[in-house]
């Protein structure tokens, strides 16, 4: 190999593993929803993740007069890039960058919510059999990690340094599976079996659906008398928002744009349609009024 090679490898050995650093995680697979200032109002989105990529990119809503292409044209970039940053469509600019900030405000989202098995912030205690007695420790999670662990008690007539090192160990590594201290092994591993059943009731157990299969009704006053809407849940999502029945001259597009907006975002906080506030904050609340019959959380 020659020397200029040499010299020039630790160089494009550094600007790869800070390329590779830069990447993002990977979104968790599921249906992701965003939205993003357009033209004339938001542009919303709905992105499906399978295996960490970006399935499909569809548009829910949105109020652009003039997108020309830009909704089936930018939604395939997307996908084909594997990434919210593509080229926009000559002609609809403002649209065209309205559904790549609403993808990768959904993208965001997603990759933000915390994963089944992660660690929930605080103090935790665990206790584990040691060589005479039980062996007590106390771990601290901020941000997710293990930020401390001491023993807090313990019985140990000859436990060596491990009453010290191993602690550190399991900060150091972020897990209480570390290497025990020589001479000191049955001490040791009970502060990590004691550490491990602290972090046991620190793990983020997945949260039971806020909301319950099934259709739901409710109703509020609208400008000339109730409206009354249906929602359907399934899978602790709102698939459906439907306008049985109301008695408004003049509603506009609130009787589409709203259950639309609602379900793009997947709750009732959504913005009314313009020209037509009073009928779509009764939809609005109509449909609050239904999705608590369905139990709590949107």
């Amino acid at each position: 190999m020659s020397s200029a090679l040499c010299r020039l490898l630790p160089c494009v050995l550094i600007f790869g593993t800070v390329a590779a650093a830069g990447e993002k995680p990977k979104p968790p697979d599921g249906v992701h929803v965003g939205s993003a200032k357009g033209y004339k109002g938001p542009v919303e989105v709905k992105v499906t993740v399978k295996g960490g990529k970006i399935a499909a990119v569809k548009i829910t809503g949105h109020k652009e007069s003039r997108p020309g292409k830009s909704l089936s044209v930018i939604p395939r970039r997307i996908v084909e890039k594997q990434s919210a940053n593509v080229d926009a469509v000559t002609g609809a600019t403002v649209t065209s960058k309205a559904i790549m900030k609403a993808t990768d405000s959904a993208l965001k989202k997603a990759r933000a919510a915390p994963a089944p098995g992660a660690l929930k912030d605080g103090t935790y205690r665990g206790s584990a059999r040691g060589y005479e007695a039980p062996v007590q420790v106390e771990v601290t999670v901020k941000k997710g990690k293990i930020t401390a662990a001491r023993v807090l008690a313990h019985k140990e007539s000859a436990p060596g340094k491990s009453i010290k090192i191993v602690p550190a160990r399991i900060v150091a590594k972020r897990s209480a599976k570390v290497d025990a201290v020589t001479g000191a092994t049955v001490t040791s591993n009970a502060i990590m079996k004691a550490a491990g059943a602290a972090l046991e009731k620190a793990r983020a157990a997945p949260a039971p659906p806020a909301l319950k299969d099934g259709k739901y009704r409710g109703s509020a006053r609208g400008y000339e008398g109730p409206v009354h809407v249906e929602v359907s849940v399934k899978k602790d999502r709102i698939t459906a928002v439907r306008i049985l029945e109301h008695k408004e001259s003049a509603p506009g597009e609130s009787l589409k744009t709203v259950p639309a907006r609602i379900v793009a975002k997947q709750s009732p906080k959504v913005d009314a349609v313009t020209g037509a506030t009073i009928t779509s904050k009764a939809i609005i609340k109509a449909t609050g009024s239904a999705l608590k019959k369905a139990g709590p959380g949107k």
